[in-house]
């Protein structure tokens, strides 16, 4: 056991303090490239308005709320993979669940871009989101999704970064004194807040570590649950399936395990850590995707049936178009059909396959979230409210530019932060209250 602690000691420090490879350079510049057009098309918006955008007055939410959803929905799996399965005392999880956290923040983040941009005043969204006692006795619209969002994102943000910041204090102690960067020394000095790694210290830290791992594995339903309640108040078409909640939940963790392996893989290849994230987490992934994949299946069949079944015109028009629609199929497809290759155990433990089918099922998540916004707006109650919505290349350029930032932000905490953590890897929470090491 000490010698695998000690390899991965040095494996954290080498990821620290060596040089980054050709590898990480090109896919932080390509990042910095797809955030800087971000940036543009960002300051363009703020300049002339959301007119730059395919929305009209008939076509309110276009791809940007589609890009929202989408990015909340990948933050749901890295607390999934941390909380929930430290719950359920899975081992398996250690490995692998600092970065699984670092990609829900991230994840977060990029999201909220889009909450904010699509409000077309960002330095005034405080106002519309954050309740405020004000000398006109004026309050929010308590019935907004807005102020949903609002609330429950940055609940869901703030306990994932306690969890997150938690799950590092012993190994920030630790590697104070190993890392040869002068300035990460003291931030990690600071940020370890006088961990020492005494038995009493251990007791109430795995207390609390605990108690927040409940706390979140409970936000992965509500949060997303409230997100697919936000198109429950608008009087369209295909919006008020009682569904909704439980389909987005498993949506959510479908996508965000696919992007999970997508990232393990790039970690495994591009930083030599095979041995610590081995094969066998990303074959439990895949099994989790699988799982996914058929309640997914059956939320979309129940999403049909129940058209059906209730007989209202505009619904069963709405689906009618559906069907008729090649994104549609291509979401199927992708989400529902090629899952299916995980049958094999051979596919299961590939790297390459479970890579690109991880890539296909986050394009049919996104196709998924786009049928869900913005086909409801095609086919209004009125007749005459039928509009055709066309993205425009600054919406594009916005989504690209999210995809950059992610990227940006998950270069930086690899190469600033230690990936792997030493002290889950290294004992049990029965041993470490039985033996409580010292830091």
């Amino acid at each position: 056991m000490h010698e695998i602690i000690d390899k991965l000691r040095e494996k954290n420090l080498a990821v620290l303090d060596g040089k980054t490879g050709i590898n990480f350079r090109l896919v932080f510049l390509l990042s910095l490239i797809l955030l800087a057009q971000g940036v543009v098309s960002f300051a363009m918006t703020m300049n002339q308005g959301l007119e730059l955008w395919g929305l009209d007055n008939k076509t309110a939410w276009g791809i940007t709320i589609t890009n929202f959803v989408f990015w909340i929905g990948l933050a749901h799996s890295g607390t999934l993979i941390s909380a929930v399965l430290y719950i359920f005392h899975q081992s398996w999880r250690n490995q692998i669940n600092r970065a699984a956290e670092a990609m829900t923040l991230i994840a977060i983040l990029c999201s909220c871009v889009f909450l904010f941009v699509h409000t077309g005043r960002p330095w005034l969204s405080w106002i519309w989101m954050m309740p405020y006692p004000n000398q006109f006795d004026l309050w929010l619209n308590f019935r907004s999704p807005l102020f949903w969002d609002f609330i429950a994102i940055i609940t869901y943000f703030v306990v994932s970064l306690i969890f997150w910041y938690l799950g590092m204090l012993p190994d920030l102690s630790y590697y104070k004194s190993k890392t040869s960067s002068k300035i990460r020394q003291k931030i990690y000095a600071f940020m370890s807040i006088g961990w020492i790694g005494s038995r009493r210290q251990w007791q109430s830290y795995l207390k609390l570590y605990g108690i927040i791992a409940g706390i979140a594995t409970a936000l992965v339903v509500s949060v997303h649950s409230v997100v697919s309640m936000d198109f429950a108040l608008t009087a369209l078409p295909g919006w008020h399936s009682t569904i909704f909640p439980p389909y987005f939940v498993a949506g959510a963790i479908f996508s965000g395990s696919a992007m999970l392996v997508i990232l393990m893989n790039i970690l495994r290849y591009c930083f030599d850590v095979k041995d610590f994230i081995t094969i066998n987490h990303i074959e439990k992934l895949n099994k989790l995707i699988y799982l996914m994949s058929w309640i997914v299946l059956f939320s979309y069949i129940i999403e049909i049936f129940g058209v059906f079944f209730n007989s209202d015109y505009y619904e069963q028009q709405l689906i009618d178009i559906k069907l008729h629609s090649p994104i549609f199929w291509l979401m199927v497809l992708f989400n529902c059909v090629l899952p299916h290759l995980y049958m094999s155990k051979v596919n299961r433990q590939s790297a390459g396959i479970s890579s690109v089918i991880s890539i296909f099922i986050i394009i049919g998540m996104w196709l998924e979230r786009f049928n869900i916004v913005i086909y409801s707006q095609k086919n209004a109650l009125i007749a005459t409210d039928t509009i055709r919505y066309t993205p425009t290349f600054i919406e594009v350029s916005l989504f690209l530019g999210s995809l950059g930032l992610f990227g940006v932000l998950y270069m930086s905490f690899i190469k600033l932060l230690p990936l792997i953590p030493t002290w889950e890897v290294a004992s049990d929470e029965k041993k470490l209250r039985n033996n409580m090491p010292n830091s």
